[in-house]
Formats: C-alpha cells, structure tokens, sequence
C-alpha cells in the first residue's frame, strides 16, 4: 500500500484547496518553520481518524477549520481526501484505490466518506487496523515522538511490539467486546427492572383488559340489540307507513269523493241559488206590493183615523153647537127677559126722568138759589143719572147685536155639520172598498212570506251541506298534508346522510353521546328533536352544513355549533349533595365530553318525577328526567308517552 494523494481545503492554514501528490520511495517535504509542515501530519493524523485535540495541537476539534486573516474571512468547513493505492491488495477491500474523506462543519457536524459513499468513523478505524495503520499504532511520527520511544519502560515497549504485531487492533476488538458484553448486561438489568415494573402493572392491565373484553362483548351484544331495537323500529315503521299510506288513499278516495259530492253540491248550489234568485226577485216583487199595500192601508188607516177624528170633533163640535145653542137661546131669553125687565125699567126710568125733568125744572129755580150751596152735588148726580141712561142703551143695543150674531152662527154650524156627515159617508164607504181591495193583497203576501221562507230554509240547508263539505275536504287536505309531513320527517334520514358526509360535520348528535340504554330514553327527551341532529366542526360549518341541505331542499334536522370551551357541569354539585346522578356521568365511555357538557350539563337522573319536582324546585337552574322520559323543569312536567 503506497500513499498516493493528499487533498486539503480549509484544514489549519491551507485556505485554499491544495493537492499534493506523493511517488514511490521516500518522499521529503522541506520548508522553513512556520510553512504548515506539521499541519500536513495533523492532516494524515485526522483524515485517519483521530478524535483526540492534544495530537492535532488544539483545544477543541473546530480550531482546526481555517479562522481567516486580515485580509481572508475564515471558512465554515475543513475537508482532507486521503487516496492510497491498494493495488497489493494490502488494505482488506477489493478495490485498486481507497479513497478516505473527512469533512467538518463549524457547527460540530462531521461526514466520513469511503471511496465517495458516506460511512461511520469506526469504519475508517476498522478498514486501517485491518491493514496495520491504525490511529494508534506508530505509523505517524511526530517532533519528540522517538525520544519518548527510546525512552519508554518495558510495558510502553511491549504496547509498541503489539502495535507493530497487530495484536493492538484485536484487543481493541475485545475491549469493545467486552463492554459491550457489559452493556448488555447494564441492559439486561435494566430490562429485568423493566420487566418487573410491566409484570407489575400488567395484573391491573390484565383485569383491564379482561374489563375491555367483556366490554367489547356487552358491547357487541348492545349492538345487536340496538340492531335489533332498530330493526324493530323499522318494521314498526314500515308498518306505521304502509298504514299512513293506506289511510293517505282513504283519505284522497275520501277526499276526491268529498270533492265530487262537493261539486254536486255546487251545482245544486247554482239551481237552488237561481231558485233563489227567482224567489227572492218574487219576494221583492211581492215585498214592494206588500210594502205598497202596506203603505196604502196605513194611509187608509190613517184617513180613517182622521176621518174618524174629524167625525168625533165634529160630533162633539155639534154637541157643543147644540150645547152652545141651548145656552145662547137660554142666554138670549134671559137677555130678553132682561131686555124686558130693562125696557119696563127704561120706560119707568123715562117716567121718572119726566117726573125729575119736571121736579128739575121745578127746582131749577129753587136750585138757582141754592147753587153757591149745593151746585155742584146736583150736576153730579145729574151726571150720573145721564151715564146710567145711556149704558142701559148701549147694553140693549149690544144683547141685540149679539142675538144676530147668535142666530147666524147657529146657521153656519148647521151648513157645516150637514156637510161633514156627508163626507163621513164618502169616507165610510172608502175605507169599506179599502178593505175589499187589501184582503187579496193581505193573503199573496202572507203566502209570499210561506214560500220565502221554505226557500230561506233551502237555502240554509244547502249552506249548511257546502260547509259540511267544504270543512270535510279541509280536514281530508290537513290529514293528507299531516300525513306528508310525518312521511317527510320519516325521510330525514336523506338529509342526516347528507351532513354526515360533508367534511364540515363532527358527526350525530346521537353518535357523539353515545347514551347507553338505559338512559337513551331520558337522553332523548331532554334533546328532542337536538338529538336527532348533526354537529358541526366550527361556526363556517354551521353555514356550509345549512347550506348544503337548502341546495339539496332537505331539512327536519338541527345542525349544532360546537361549544368555543368545555362547559360546566352544574348538574354534579347538585348530584352530589341530593344523591342522584348527572346525566353526563352516565354516557358511555366514547361520549364528547365537552358536547355533553353543553347539552346536558344541567340535567340529573331521577327515578320518580315526585323526587324530580322536589329536586328542580331546591334548584330551579337544573333540569331533571326520568328514565321513563318524563322531563322536569322550573316551568312545569313534560309527560312522557306511556308507549316511548
């Protein structure tokens, strides 16, 4: 084996790549101090393998990659390429040239090539100790290196004659062997220690285990139940639809009968409403007659009355007359009696005036005498006698004034009464032709009012059969659409499909909850139609799993938002101090526990709705449920069905 190149870049001070190529026999590198001789040894030194610094003259392996100059920055890798010649096959691999490459980074990171393809360090060590130039042996002499030679002990000597016998390279071998061996037996300890501790912890894993066998089983076995209560359900479903289905056609034979029995009421209805129309045009006909005969015997009546009024008035008027006139005649002989009795007084009034005419003239002569006395008595009572005279005249003339007055109102009285008994004749005989004529108009009335009424009553009928058909085909449409809809709900299970497969869905309500049977009754009342819903993933999947079903026209299903942290469980401290359960602590194992807090974080688990009212009324926040279904609040009691 012959050493053929040597390629260095960035190693100590060659900066630059330098290549120096070496010949057969003895080569000589000569230089002043300070030229990097020993560098090219430390290079030989490294490139072989050597990991210790005192050897390569640094303090630590990096100080060996060029640190720059003044006027050259220093270099972030060193790389020596050591090229022998194995064309005496001295090296152990069958290959003319063996090709040894070492770089290191400056960040401590190290590669080792052989011939170009990466290896370890300890394989350069095997290949070279192999071939009897190990690290260790005295291939690479250096300053004071022969001295210490000479100088060595005995057993210094005896490491040199074992290095030069290649004994070193097997003892290595060995000592890497044995602590190894001892590693591995360090290990083996350690494992015993392990497996202790595992066969320790393996008895409660067993148990746990078993426990996770026997919950596989009871769960393979509430599967197929569940399978089977579905199955069930489905039947009773497709029984339940089928039944829906046939009462559906009941319903539209019902409905296209009621239909066409309303059609023939209809058309009933449009005779019996001509009729009607006939009827009423009749009745108006008969009513405006009526009306006029009404009119005409109230204005007959009303003549009548006046005329009966007047003939009273007149009748009394003429008693009154007759009275009148018996009391002027008595009052006109009592005037002529007094006429009489005035004339004879008149005519013994004048005697008497002679008498005091002639007395007057008599005394005038006396009276002259004695006027200065008594003058003005005497003119007085002359006066007075004079008034007295002529209002006895004016009296007479008034009695006679009013006895002619008498007579021609007694005349006028007479004319008038001749005349009203006349006309209470005309009248009489009026009224008696309004009667005649009122009695036939009296009784096509009354028979008007007979046929208005048989045909108000038609007509009701009818009214009363088109509502009875029309609430009938109402009811038929309710319980078709009733129908539709509860055939629609049946058919969510399209549109769970549909959200479940979306990326945007966490999965089903029902899923995540994974409610045992024992409280799926219970878990499904306190949800409702909740529980038959989907969660979302986040808020922007609330938004796509909507959208999705109103692009697919699908619905009947709650789509939930997941919560934005766990919630509280207030149901537990209330649990605890009653002695119930919380209903989140009685979901199974693969429940979401944060969906479970948000949906039912405030429910306990009662076993009677008496304890379920007494509990809510202590706590009004909490809700209690039965395992029957029954759900309690502080607003009241949902009743389950008896039936679930």
């Amino acid at each position: 084996m012959l050493l053929k190149t040597l390629s260095l870049s960035g190693f100590k001070s060659f900066a630059d790549r330098t290549r120096i190529e070496f010949d057969a026999g003895v080569n000589v590198i000569v230089g002043p101090n300070g030229t990097g001789k020993s560098n090219l040894l430390d290079a030989l030194a490294w490139v072989m393998g050597t990991q210790a610094t005192r050897m390569l003259r640094t303090q630590k392996m990096e100080d060996v990659i060029f640190a720059g100059t003044a006027t050259r920055p220093a270099l972030n890798r060193a790389e020596i390429v050591l090229t022998f010649d194995n064309a005496d096959g001295f090296l152990p691999v069958d290959v003319a040239e063996v090709t040894m490459t070492r770089r290191l980074y400056r960040d401590g990171t190290s590669e080792y090539l052989l011939n170009g393809a990466p290896c370890r360090l300890l394989d350069f060590h095997e290949l070279l100790s192999d071939g009897g130039v190990g690290r260790s042996q005295h291939v690479l002499v250096g300053q004071g290196q022969i001295g210490d030679i000479l100088n060595a002990r005995p057993d210094e000597h005896r490491l040199v004659i074992e290095e030069a016998a290649g004994i070193t390279k097997h003892r290595s071998r060995r000592d890497r062997s044995v602590r190894r061996l001892e590693q591995t037996e360090i290990d083996m300890e350690r494992l015993v220690d392990i497996l202790d501790q595992q066969r320790r912890r393996l008895r409660p894993l067993k148990r746990q285990a078993n426990a996770a066998a026997q919950h596989d089983s009871v769960r393979a076995q509430v599967k197929a139940l569940r399978l089977w209560l579905g199955g069930e359900q489905l039947r009773s479903l497709r029984a339940r639809l089928e039944s829906a289905t046939r009462e559906h056609d009941e319903l539209e034979h019902a409905t296209r009968s009621g239909e066409s029995e309303l059609e023939a009421v209809r058309s009933r209805l449009g005779g019996l409403r001509s009729r009607a129309g006939e009827v009423g045009q009749a009745l108006q006909r008969d009513t405006a007659a009526a009306a006029r005969l009404e009119t005409t015997s109230e204005r007959l009546h009303r003549i009548a009355m006046v005329a009966r009024e007047r003939r009273h008035a007149l009748e009394s008027r003429r008693r009154g007359a007759a009275e009148r006139r018996r009391d002027l005649e008595e009052e006109l002989a009592t005037l002529r009696e007094s006429l009489s009795a005035m004339e004879a007084e008149e005519a013994e009034a004048a005697q008497a005036a002679d008498l005091a005419t002639r007395s007057l003239h008599a005394l005038e002569e006396e009276a002259k005498t004695l006027a200065e006395q008594v003058a003005l008595p005497a003119e007085g009572l002359l006066a007075s006698l004079r008034g007295d005279l002529r209002a006895l005249e004016a009296a007479g003339e008034r009695d006679t004034r009013e006895q002619e007055q008498l007579e021609q109102r007694r005349r006028v009285v007479a004319e008038h009464l001749t005349g009203k008994a006349s006309e209470a004749h005309e009248l009489i005989a009026e009224i008696q032709e309004a009667d005649a004529a009122v009695g036939p108009a009296q009784d096509a009335y009354v028979r008007s009012v007979e046929e208005t009424a048989k045909a108000r009553v038609a007509h009701e009928e009818a009214e009363a059969r088109f509502h009875g058909a029309s609430v009938a085909v109402a009811s038929a449409k309710a319980s078709a659409e009733a129908i539709a809809a509860a055939l629609d709900g049946l058919g969510n299970a399209e549109a769970i499909e549909l959200v479940v497969r979306s990326d945007a869905s966490a999965g089903t309500i029902a899923a995540l909850l994974d409610a045992p049977a024992d409280v799926a009754v219970a878990v499904d009342a306190i949800l409702g139609e909740t529980g038959r819903g989907v969660l979302a993933r986040d808020e922007d999947g609330v938004a796509a799993l909507v959208r999705d079903l109103k692009q697919a026209s699908l619905g009947g299903i709650s789509v939930v938002a997941p919560a934005a942290s766990p919630a509280d469980v207030p149901a537990r401290s209330v649990a605890a101090a009653t002695g119930v359960d919380a209903l989140v602590d009685r979901l199974g194992a693969g429940a979401d526990a944060s969906l479970a807090a948000r949906l039912l974080g405030d429910v306990v688990v009662c076993e009677g709705w008496q304890a379920a009212r007494s509990i809510v009324a202590a706590h009004p926040t909490i809700r209690a449920v039965t395992p029957e279904g029954d759900v309690v609040t502080s607003d009241g009691v949902r009743v389950a069905i008896p039936d679930g």
